[in-house]
């Protein structure tokens, strides 16, 4: 495949997603007003502390590692990320639900946001992560046409079930997580189908050293970032 026709396929997607949200989003607001939408971004800023926390800088590992690889070395790296990142966002995940009373209690102006939407949240957060990881291998292999794919589905699949679950099951503000939770199985399923062959039960020590060090040195500069939008949402 040409670079030119890599470029397009790695580009649709985005341009794919801006045409459904212009199309889909006089249509939800018949139902969903700022409120909702500042909550869902709200929302969303709080669980991206835990896709910051989770992937522990991978994507450099990625980057500095992958391509001068034997596969089964591949394997062990892959395989290692995979794993430390679903243990970490499930401690993320345990943390916040455990202590989302005390954040109430501070923040009176939490009491709005019911706890379904913090369930389906830090359950799509968990299913969204593993693409962090698949989307650099793609993008390394150059697997294009994979990701333009999985790309454009998930835009679909989530755009459909916020609208039934807004029309036809009056949902209202949950609607926007249910269309999220749905695009994450997407992208879930399509990270398993991209690194079927590096995924199994094999972790590294030596891979969590290599990985634990790096995100000590990365995630704090990533969690202020985070939190500078988190703050922005906030006030």
């Amino acid at each position: 495949m040409s670079i030119v026709k890599r470029f397009s396929f790695f580009l649709l997607p985005s341009v794919f997603q801006v045409v459904i949200s212009v199309l889909i989003l006089p249509i939800a607001t018949y139902r969903l007003g700022p409120e909702e939408y500042g909550i869902f971004a709200l929302i969303s800023s709080i669980t991206a502390f835990g896709t910051v926390f989770a992937s522990m800088g991978s994507s450099y590992l990625m980057a500095a590692h992958y391509q001068i690889m034997e596969e089964s070395e591949k394997r062990r790296m892959i395989s290692t990320i995979f794993a430390i990142g679903i243990i970490l966002a499930l401690i993320f995940s345990t943390i916040i639900f455990g202590t989302w009373p005390f954040w109430v209690n501070q923040w009176p102006s939490l009491q709005a946001i019911p706890k379904i939407v913090i369930i389906l949240s830090l359950i799509t957060m968990i299913f969204s992560l593993p693409w962090i990881f698949a989307s650099d291998s793609i993008a390394l292999d150059s697997r294009a046409k994979l990701f333009a794919a999985v790309l454009i589905m998930q835009s679909i699949i989530s755009s459909v079930a916020v609208i039934v679950s807004l029309f036809i099951f009056d949902m209202g503000l949950v609607s926007l997580f249910i269309g999220a939770l749905a695009g994450a199985l997407v992208v879930f399923l399509g990270s398993i189908f991209a690194l079927k062959k590096y995924i199994s039960v094999v972790i590294s020590l030596d891979w969590t050293k290599k990985i634990l060090k790096l995100g000590f040195a990365t995630v704090p500069a990533n969690i202020m970032e985070t939190a500078h939008t988190f703050i922005e949402r906030m006030t």
